[in-house]
């Protein structure tokens, strides 16, 4: 697929913020800011994660799916708190595979997936999550409609989606 060249930039620019997502600093502002320390690049906090994981009912068997998971935040705390099995997509490999150790680090292998995917051109079969989230990812997507019909065509029927944006006040 061509990007555009913003596009490219975007990507590039994550790619690099995944690259510095081990920095002792960020992970001290991180923990500090969010209560965690994935090498995030959303401000979801510990708090608001919880409270995701209640909106969407998310327990043991619940198949959850995080879009642009970078390292992994939201997605594996969620699969770690509440059992559910998460599969994470982003278009960077380089957050995935942060992600990917992270998750055998914390004993999730077996309940979590990465995957490298475009939210607009999602190749899962319909209906096959019961929950899906995404944290500060829809700002930053040129597809919106595509990724809003993709999240929707891969979520089952009484499923639930959370999409939360930064705002700063």
């Amino acid at each position: 697929m061509t990007r555009t060249p913003e596009e490219a930039a975007m990507l590039a620019r994550s790619a690099w913020r995944h690259g510095q997502a081990g920095a002792d600093v960020l992970r001290r502002i991180e923990r500090s800011v969010c209560g965690c320390d994935y090498g995030g690049t959303s401000w979801t906090t510990a708090e608001e994660a919880m409270d995701i994981a209640g909106v969407l009912a998310l327990a043991p068997g619940v198949r959850l799916l995080e879009i642009g998971a970078g390292t992994g935040w939201p997605g594996l705390f969620l699969a770690q708190e509440t059992g559910c099995e998460v599969m994470l997509i982003d278009l960077p490999p380089t957050g995935l595979e942060l992600a990917r150790r992270r998750a055998e680090a914390d004993g999730l292998s077996h309940r979590c997936q990465v995957a490298a995917a475009d939210a607009a051109w999602m190749p899962f079969r319909d209906g096959e999550f019961d929950a899906l989230v995404h944290s500060d990812v829809l700002c930053c997507l040129p597809e919106k409609l595509a990724v809003l019909q993709e999240c929707r065509r891969v979520l089952a029927p009484g499923g639930r989606m959370v999409f939360s944006v930064i705002a700063v006040s």
